[in-house]
């Protein structure tokens, strides 16, 4: 309805000119040298009106031709964005399912027309890394280290993980102490430097970050108690496997106090002292840990105390096992201190008790060895080889 009306406006206004124009043509002229032009006002004015229309058309039309080729490259630019971008969700997709090849491929072929240039990079890292292409897996991540100087930190973390993940705990520690050299210490590359020192059993070097991962709170202080008590029980049973007493003995007195009661600490102390010679120390911890905490761990370690003052242990261990009448741990031990003292008799039936409990090869070779002592050579043959099943 509004074209309508503005048409008839038009119509009208265009009749009214056409009235001023019989009724007064006027009168234009122009003269140059021996040149002239004459014609009517109105007819001058409407040949200037599509004059100036025509102009305007070309000008447009020459802008519009000019823009045509930043319209195709922009066009061009979209789509290889698009495809980039379709490359890497696939790739991303064939790198979940485990199609490591493809994806790589993937992840690499429009890497560098993708914002997330720095993902298609760790991504194909690890796609060629499950490959077994270290060389490749390499070479990726220094391109991307070029590519993104900014972002160096990231891609060492990435590098270390990898390695981690790959057991070249060498490279990684090396890429790790570049981490720290450069960037200093941080909750993330403690974290890590702690998961690489439990995994290659070097505990003298988590021994020294300690303090720094308490300080960062890198852990909960659940998580930080049990990885210091893990770390001290390492310390100690590697020191105590090497024979070297007085280094167990130094790291033992600088054991947080919280920890000296754990009974793992306390298991391999008491080991210490029965290395040492020192039985009538370990003899008094055993017997106030298995008073408090009673283990098949603990009764085995009270066996293992030299002969000296037997009879006392022996019937130390008896008033235990009339509490524990069918602990075969305890079982045990009491059939061999009786084997130790000749007492055939009680011996056979204490390994009796623990084989109608729970048969174990450890208690028919012992009974083995009894009947040989006692030169019963068939029944001795019997329980090797019920031992040997």
């Amino acid at each position: 309805m509004k074209k309508l009306i503005v048409l008839f406006i038009f119509l009208g206004l265009a009749f009214a000119i056409g009235l001023f124009a019989h009724a007064d043509p006027g009168y234009v002229l122009f003269y140059y040298r021996h040149w002239s032009l004459e014609t009517t006002l109105w007819f001058f004015l409407l040949s200037f009106f599509i004059f100036i229309l025509l102009l305007f058309w070309f000008f447009a039309f020459v802008r519009g031709v000019s823009k045509i080729s930043s319209r195709l490259s922009a066009w061009r630019s979209t789509r290889r964005l698009n495809k980039a971008i379709y490359e890497t969700n696939k790739g991303l997709f064939e790198l979940v399912v485990g199609s490591w090849s493809s994806a790589e491929k993937r992840l690499l072929r429009y890497a560098e027309q993708d914002d997330s240039y720095l993902l298609n990079c760790f991504a194909a890292a690890f796609a060629a890394q499950q490959q077994g292409n270290f060389k490749s897996r390499d070479l990726y991540l220094r391109t991307a280290k070029q590519s993104s100087p900014e972002n160096e930190k990231i891609i060492l973390f990435a590098t270390a993980r990898l390695q981690m993940a790959e057991h070249q705990y060498s490279t990684a520690e090396t890429t790790l102490l570049t981490i720290k050299d450069t960037y200093g210490y941080n909750a993330g590359l403690l974290e890590l430097l702690v998961k690489l020192y439990r995994l290659t059993g070097n505990w003298f070097d988590l021994l020294q970050i300690m303090p720094l991962i308490k300080k960062h709170k890198v852990f909960t202080k659940k998580v930080y108690s049990d990885l210091e008590g893990e770390l001290y029980f390492e310390l100690l049973k590697n020191a105590l496997q090497e024979k070297k007493l007085t280094e167990f003995f130094d790291v033992y007195r600088s054991i947080p106090k919280a920890l000296s009661s754990d009974e793992n600490i306390q298991i391999v102390y008491i080991k210490a002292l029965i290395a040492h010679d020192d039985i009538e120390q370990a003899e008094k911890l055993l017997f106030k840990r298995l008073d408090q905490d009673w283990s098949a761990e603990l009764i085995n370690l009270y066996g293992q105390l030299d002969h000296v003052h037997l009879y006392k242990r022996m019937q130390k261990a008896e008033k235990w096992l009339k509490d524990r009448p069918n602990d075969p741990d305890l079982l045990f031990v009491l059939a061999k201190m009786c084997r130790s003292q000749q007492l055939w008799g009680k011996a056979q039936d204490y390994l009796s008790q623990i084989i109608a409990i729970d048969p174990k090869a450890a208690a028919y070779r012992e009974m083995a060895e009894i009947m040989v002592s006692l030169g019963q050579h068939d029944e001795a043959i019997r329980y090797f080889r019920l031992a040997a099943l």
